[in-house]
């Protein structure tokens, strides 16, 4: 059977398949989504504890790059999940809180792994501050983890089998109620259609995209499409290699049992537990009365360093295990878990099966300088119009769903590129221009919000929207864009209940905006009518350029009038010279910050972040990130007027060495989160350094300047 089934064909339908299946399909992509079970999201995705982590089990990651990454998906996790699951999310099942038992024989002392958590905790600190909206499964803990007294640990364990002893504000969620939601969501999602039964065997290329080949219950079967993800599990590294992918050494597909069972009701909301820092197991404790029970001593009963595992994995990992074998694993799970878990024992067993794992380490985890200590070795690796995606973790599956989503929607978009416009939209030449939306931070403008609206509301670009956002304002602002929006299909209000502060106001702006191409449009700010259309051709005659930005004239409060001029990128190709130029622009960076600038972007950088002196110049750290991303465009046109009022926010901030020195240290945050190479970045170190040292040298002398002045000082 052979078939042109959609511009692009996702492979594996577990939730990371899912996920990028359902955004693609948001943005108006026809996605056809194979997988070899007969429902989506029936093996890892589903067979596993559920946890979210907040990346405190990686505490043998010295560097912290694997907890800063598991981080950042668990603060995402279920906002991105509602995008697509609507709002059944909200009564998603969530187990107790997890405590962390260290085992006698850990790899880590609980001095060790408390210094850990603190470190995490730090991470998450930045994240509250750059995020105040942000949410872990629809919670906002203060605090991630801290020491358990011995008398607390002596209720649920046996207490003197232990080191020490945390509680965390980890959760992990009902993957059998997930999987469920996913389904739904997938079967109403007009731009999916889902084919199960579809074992891939092979893609290659064509002229026109990419073939795909594979077998099933009806036999052979052929699947032409413009670009391919590949989102399957067990297979994905061979798929990967018979493509001609890179796939790196090291790998290890391991294959882990789990028991669900019924708890006896002393136990109804005792804590879940995750045993650390080795070989041990978990216990994932639900609302519904029931457990996930693991004890990997037991659990692990295959690994493999071949690119695909055994073909006996195959039952267990669809939940087919032999009845008598069952009862045998469960009852030495129960009986295990209950010596240092009192009562455990006694619960009744409901099912056993298998989920593979897929990750990098030569040894186990039993093994301190073991590979599978670290999860950073995931995400998403793209070769023209074929991406493939390791999710590494459930926890991060979302989050690179979006970065899978933003990389074929890149390709489809670029002339030329597989991926192009759908095959109606070419013959009839109806190709829709790139959607733009123009994100408005708005608080307390009602004097002078109107014309920027109506500026706004006079684009002659065809396809704009406005989204503003009102910061919980006291005046009339609100009601004013209100207005706007009822009486404009373009014109769209974010009301916030609370105020969010101008980082975080365009951060929900950025979070909040789907379109091809953004761009911040200030309260205050006036545009010519041609000014999203000029920038929005200066991107597209560009396909390497980021940003496309114009002359600003600047209109001071006294209605003197200035052209502002940012010409310090113009024909600079070479990303670290372009970085370079931009650290020394530490005051003109307000002229392209009022450009339209590529949506993938601001998802790769993640928005403005708060420093040590607050919203200080925000934007210009991030228009830093944004440099090394790609080139900047100039329109030399005078398209846009800044108008300086008293009230500015900028007004208010203090234009001292401190706050320099503390913007310009998060300046060289976002060149460390870059992915510029170490031997790139020093020189942009240098740089920084430099200034930051002028700055407190001008500040001394000034101070030693003003003491010799004074009336009885004197130098020296």
């Amino acid at each position: 059977m052979s078939e042109r089934e959609a511009s692009v064909a996702v492979l594996g339908a577990g939730l990371q398949g899912s996920c990028v299946a359902l955004e693609l399909a948001r943005r108006g992509h026809e996605v056809v989504l194979l997988d070899q079970d007969a429902v989506p999201m029936n093996r890892a995705g589903l067979r596993n504890e559920g946890k979210i982590h907040l990346g405190l089990i990686y505490a043998n990651d010295p560097t912290l790059a694997t907890a800063r990454l598991q981080l950042e998906g668990a603060l995402s996790f279920r906002t991105l999940l509602a995008r697509w699951l609507g709002t059944a999310l909200d009564d998603l099942h969530l187990a107790t809180p997890f405590v962390y038992l260290v085992a006698r024989d850990s790899l880590l002392q609980p001095e060790a792994l408390a210094e850990h958590y603190s470190r995490v905790e730090a991470l998450y600190a930045e994240q509250r501050a750059e995020r105040p909206d942000l949410d872990y499964l629809g919670t906002r803990p203060e605090r991630l983890a801290w020491r358990l007294a011995p008398e607390k640990m002596a209720r649920y364990f046996r207490e003197a089998r232990f080191l020490a002893g945390f509680g965390t504000a980890e959760l992990a969620v009902d993957t059998d109620q997930l999987a469920r939601l996913v389904r739904e969501a997938i079967a109403r999602a007009p731009g999916i259609r889902f084919l199960p039964g579809r074992r891939v065997e092979a893609v290659a290329r064509t002229s026109g995209g990419f073939a795909v080949e594979g077998g099933g219950p009806e036999g052979p079967w052929r699947i032409e499409a413009a670009q391919v993800v590949n989102a399957t599990w067990e297979s994905r590294l061979a798929l990967d290699r018979g493509f001609g992918l890179e796939i790196g050494e090291g790998w290890v597909h391991r294959l882990k049992y789990r028991v669900i069972a019924r708890l006896p009701e002393a136990l109804a909301g005792a804590p879940s537990v995750t045993m650390v820092l080795g070989p041990y197991g978990d216990v994932v404790v639900r609302p519904d009365g029931t457990a996930y029970l693991s004890w990997y001593p037991l659990g692990l009963k295959g690994w493999s360093h071949d690119v695909r595992p055994p073909a006996a994995w195959d039952a267990p990992c669809r939940g087919e295990v032999d009845a008598a074998e069952a009862r045998e694993f469960s009852a030495a799970v129960l009986q295990a878990i209950d010596a240092w878990y009192p009562g455990i024992g006694s619960s009744e067993p409901i099912l056993v099966d298998a989920g593979a794992i897929v990750a990098y380490g030569k040894t186990d985890v039993d093994d301190a300088a073991s590979g599978l200590h670290d999860r950073t070795r995931i995400g998403v690796t793209s070769a023209d119009g074929y991406h493939s995606v390791d999710p590494g973790k459930l926890t991060t599956a979302p989050l690179f769903a979006m970065a899978v989503a933003d990389r074929v929607t890149e390709a489809a978009g670029r002339p030329g590129a597989a991926g192009g416009a759908s095959s109606a939209a070419k013959e009839t030449g109806a190709v829709r221009p790139p959607r733009v939306v123009a994100c408005m931070p708005a608080y307390n403008g009602d004097s002078f919000i109107t014309a920027t609206l109506d500026s706004l509301a006079a684009q002659t670009y065809p396809n704009l929207e406005i989204l503003v956002s009102d910061d919980a304002s006291t005046d009339g602002t609100a009601a004013i864009c209100a207005r706007y929006a009822a009486e404009d299909e373009r014109f769209r209000l974010i009301r916030q209940e609370r105020n969010l502060g101008w980082v975080g106001n365009v951060n929900a702006l950025l979070r909040a905006a789907e379109g091809d191409y953004l761009m911040l449009a200030f309260h205050d700010d006036l545009l010519m009518p041609t000014y999203v259309a000029r920038l929005v051709e200066a991107l597209e005659a560009n396909p390497d350029a980021i940003l496309a930005f114009s002359d600003v004239e600047l209109v001071t409060p006294k209605g003197r009038r200035r052209r502002r001029v940012f010409a310090a990128l113009d024909g600079v190709e070479e990303r670290t010279e372009r970085a370079r130029r931009m650290l020394l622009q530490p005051d003109a960076w307000a002229v392209p910050n009022r450009g339209v600038f590529r949506a993938e972007a601001a998802r790769r950088i993640g928005g403005l972040k708060r420093h040590l002196a607050g919203e200080f110049s925000a934007d210009w750290p991030w228009l830093l990130h944004m440099a090394i991303l790609g080139a900047f465009v100039r329109v030399p046109e005078q398209l846009g007027r800044k108008v300086m009022r008293q009230t500015n926010l900028s007004r208010s901030w203090s234009y001292n060495t401190p706050s320099f020195v503390a913007v310009s240290l998060s300046c060289a945050r976002e060149i460390r989160r870059s992915d510029l190479s170490f031997a790139e970045e020093i020189p942009l170190y240098g740089v920084l350094l430099h200034r930051c040292l002028g700055r407190l040298w001008q500040s001394a002398r000034v101070r030693l300047e003003r003491r010799a002045a004074a009336p009885g000082g004197q130098a020296g």
